[in-house]
């Protein structure tokens, strides 16, 4: 922070330090850990925001409210570009033949694999296979650009436009990892709603107050104009997850699903992850 923070242009000082420190940050990410939260193994990449002390002069790092934020996807992002062969050549040989809970543990598989599907070989603009859980029908569907909202985006209540893929800039979503409308037809006058719930999981309940975030930030006029919603789980080439997921209220399991959310078709994505970026 006493170099990002300077009076020099920040943006100009993160590429600095990220080109200076990022190589080895990102080798310690993911050979220890990258993002599990045991403190023995892990390596957990953060902000620290000290506080400036008039007596010392300086940032203050040692007193006890020195505020501790875990590192945004934009850092690592950026952090990652050093490393993205080596990065991508271990994820496909790892995620592609069936073992990355055995090789990282559920949790660390869960966050790697997220961070691949939507920042080092993203999903945005390509033409995904998807299978509906209840009746095994293949449907084919074209993903929009990606659009990055801002981490207050739920609270701004802007009115979301149809054609993009938004993504929050940090995982703060309930129920999905991106979401977007896409047109039904060739006239742009209905849409299709796309929710992405990225997951390694045999099974992933899904809470219903995150789905409803989603439909409530489009308009009314535009939530009049989505004739089918789809609830696809994104997971490795040989996932697990194949059986439909259960909404939760309040963290129970919603024994009367509302008819807005009964709506939504559960899907499944098989993704293999290819080596070369595109």
């Amino acid at each position: 922070p006493r170099h990002i923070f300077s009076k020099e242009d920040p943006n100009k000082m993160l590429e600095a330090v990220l080109a200076e420190k990022g190589g080895k940050m990102t080798t310690h990410f993911f050979d220890f850990g990258f993002g599990g939260i045991d403190s023995e193994i892990s390596y957990m990449i953060c902000h620290i925001n000290p506080f400036w002390s008039d007596t010392l002069n300086d940032w203050e790092y040692s007193c006890s409210n020195v505020d501790r934020t875990f590192a945004s996807d934009i850092i690592f992002n950026k952090i990652s570009a050093t490393n993205i062969n080596r990065i991508l050549a271990n994820a496909a040989d790892v995620f592609n033949t069936g073992v990355p809970t055995n090789t990282y543990g559920a949790v660390s598989a869960g966050h790697y694999f997220e961070k691949i599907c939507l920042w080092l070989v993203p999903l945005e603009k390509k033409v995904i296979e998807v299978t509906t859980i209840i009746n095994a029908t293949e449907i084919s569907l074209k993903l929009p650009k990606k659009e990055l909202l801002n981490c207050n985006w739920i609270k701004s209540k802007v009115k979301l436009q149809p054609n993009l893929l938004y993504q929050p800039i940090i995982s703060n979503l309930e129920s999905g990892d991106a979401f977007g409308l896409i047109p039904s037809g060739d006239d742009n006058e209905t849409y299709y709603l796309i929710v992405l719930q990225i997951t390694v999981a045999e099974n992933h309940p899904v809470k219903v107050h995150g789905l409803r975030q989603i439909i409530a930030a489009y308009s009314t006029e535009i939530q009049n104009k989505i004739t089918r919603k789809f609830l696809i789980f994104v997971t490795p080439l040989h996932g697990k997850l194949n059986s439909i997921q259960p909404y939760h209220v309040d963290g129970k399991v919603a024994v009367h699903i509302p008819r807005d959310i009964k709506k939504f078709e559960q899907c499944t994505f098989r993704y293999e992850i290819s080596i070369v970026r595109r």
